[in-house]
């Protein structure tokens, strides 16, 4: 089967936001946010998938999700970039991370913005598994409260994980090249470079 999420919210449910075990899943340009399963979860390796140009946080919870933002074995022509996952929660099972479980060798997930997240065997493991993140930013903060990617709006509701004017130079115009759109519909890049995450600063 074929699944195809963009432009849209999943938001509040008690199981995982979105779950697939095969087929083909695309999710992009879209909001992933307070699913306490875990916002996706892809079992398995039978799924190729598309996840980009999302914003996925404050997803899982510490006693029974093992990944907060994404639990994925990446198969095919899988691509997992340019997503904003920050403040999601895991268990602290050793496995577990808060922010991406992805265990597939060889497999980049690059332009990321993986911060602040909590769980696994540390209770701050931002991500678990073979894969690795390229120019991704992946940080485990100071805080709770922490916003050195300099956020809109990361602490009170409404959140805001859009990036600012002041954002740092380790994520504005830190990833060269790459295609838009971003969230937002911005064509990438604007500056110099890609801006890591699923936004583009726009002045």
């Amino acid at each position: 089967g074929t699944l195809t999420v963009t432009q849209s919210t999943i938001s509040g449910n008690t199981g995982g936001g979105i779950t697939a075990s095969g087929g083909t899943l695309t999710v992009t340009q879209s909001t992933i946010s307070g699913n306490t399963g875990g916002g996706i979860v892809i079992s398995g390796a039978a799924t190729v998938f598309v996840i980009a140009e999302n914003f996925i946080y404050r997803n899982g919870n510490t006693s029974s999700a093992a990944a907060g933002g994404i639990s994925a074995v990446p198969s095919g022509a899988s691509k997992l970039e340019f997503n904003t996952i920050v403040d999601n929660q895991a268990n602290s099972g050793a496995a577990s991370a808060g922010g991406v479980f992805c265990d597939q060798g060889a497999f980049v997930a690059g332009g990321n913005l993986i911060f602040r997240n909590t769980g696994g065997s540390t209770g701050s493991a931002q991500t678990f598994g073979n894969c690795t993140y390229g120019n991704s930013f992946v940080n485990t903060g100071t805080s709770s409260v922490d916003n050195s990617p300099a956020f809109a709006r990361p602490n009170t509701q409404p959140f805001d994980y859009h990036l600012t004017s002041t954002s740092p130079v380790t994520i504005i115009d830190a990833a060269g090249t790459c295609t838009g759109p971003d969230f937002d519909g911005d064509a990438r890049p604007i500056g110099a470079g890609c801006d890591l995450g699923a936004d583009e600063y726009k002045p």
